[in-house]
């Protein structure tokens, strides 16, 4: 969530707290009320679903490399057995294609399901050099947990993109809402300057001022060279 919608939120936050506190008998004011009521709920649902989407993605792109890790090394592990037979005998059908390091999760995670299905393929020769059905059960639970890992990404990341979108397009329609109050607050306050002021202060976003990496260098002050207390020589 960006900073400007954080001051968005608390902005309509104390708007709504100084509206309930001052209501009036305009009807465009009492449907701005409620529309603003409306969208303050939703960005708030908002927030936290953005929150809880961004974490469901950085989580699951942890455990994503990690069984990308474990599936490298299971696939190593078959490869090297079949490459072990192969050299045993030169004619025996065993060649495996490993996936690229460099390769896309979903290439990468299909290649994987090739590997597994012509480590299967040829289970009865390689069970001979040392493969397990167990390492096959690892291998297919590994692949189909990646596969899981990569959807749960896929779907935390688009939480948080949606969330993001609503967001910015509710803190636009609540800033028009407010101008729309502010607009009939005028006249209502023209006579009410502690009322004008704290409807000032509950309408107004605070700006997000630039950070400087540096505190601003004062000029040296300027002196005077001291001045020559002899008297020149007669």
């Amino acid at each position: 969530m960006s900073i400007r919608i954080r001051r968005i939120i608390e902005m309509v936050l104390r708007v709504l707290g100084f509206l309930h506190a001052n209501p009036a008998d305009d009807r465009v004011w009492q449907s701005a009320l409620g529309r603003l009521e409306d969208s303050a709920k939703r960005l708030l649902a908002l927030t936290a679903q953005e929150r809880s989407g961004h974490v469901t993605a950085e989580a699951a792109a942890v455990t994503k490399e990690d069984l990308r890790a474990r599936l490298h090394d299971l696939l190593n592990i078959i490869a090297h057995l079949a490459g072990i037979a192969t050299r045993e005998d030169p004619a025996m059908p065993v060649r495996l294609t490993l996936p690229k390091p460099h390769n896309s999760q979903q290439v990468y995670l299909n290649s994987g399901r090739v590997v597994l299905g012509q480590a299967r393929e040829h289970q009865e020769i390689l069970t001979q050099y040392g493969m397990t059905p167990e390492l096959l059960r690892e291998l297919e639970s590994t692949l189909d947990a990646y596969e899981q890992a990569i959807g749960t990404k896929y779907t935390g990341t688009s939480a948080h993109v949606g969330a993001n979108a609503e967001m910015r397009a509710l803190a636009s329609e609540i800033i028009r809402l407010v101008k729309v109050v502010d607009a009939i607050h005028r006249p209502l306050f023209r006579n009410d300057a502690e009322k004008r002021a704290a409807w000032k202060s509950a309408r107004t976003v605070a700006r997000t001022l630039p950070k400087t990496d540096a505190e601003p260098v004062e000029p040296p002050a300027t002196t005077e060279p001291p001045k020559d207390s002899t008297s020149p020589a007669a």
